[in-house]
């Protein structure tokens, strides 16, 4: 059984019926992020590629963990400030959601690594030649819909 099928996560239940305080918003994220990611469980993954490990800062898988769910707690207490932010293009869309991910991946990829930059035999990837314009494809359309929900 995998690790991810394993974790059994101790959520709370929170009353979503109402706008969370900021606090319940991270503490949800926080959680999603324990269900989610082997990384905020300590588990780092570089079998997609022999060049996955390339990017990954040489740090324990606790280290790793630990900076997971401290920068995520960051981004989120800092996205819950910016909920109701209105993007003026897809551009401005796309920097703030990578600029998200960076300060996630803080301290755990190595600087200047976000986008995939190697094709992997073991998952069905989209390939690297494809990835800038599948990226504006899902970009724009992302835009398209939060413009209009």
């Amino acid at each position: 059984m995998s690790e991810q099928k394993k974790f059994q996560p101790q959520i709370e239940s929170i009353d979503t019926s109402k706008i969370l305080s900021k606090e319940d918003y991270s503490k949800q994220a926080l959680e999603n992020l324990q269900t989610t990611s082997r990384t905020a469980r300590g588990v780092v993954d570089v079998s997609a590629s022999v060049d996955k490990a390339r990017g990954i800062q040489d740090i324990s898988e606790r280290e790793a963990a630990d900076r997971a769910a401290a920068n995520f707690k960051e981004a989120i207490e800092q996205l819950y400030e910016q909920r109701d932010y209105q993007f003026e293009n897809p551009e401005e869309l796309r920097t703030f959601i990578e600029d998200t991910a960076r300060h996630i991946n803080k301290g755990i990829t190595k600087e200047g690594v976000l986008v995939r930059s190697h094709d992997s035999d073991k998952y069905l990837y989209t390939k690297v030649e494809n990835l800038p314009q599948e990226m504006k494809q899902f970009y724009e359309e992302l835009f398209a819909r939060l413009q209009n929900p």
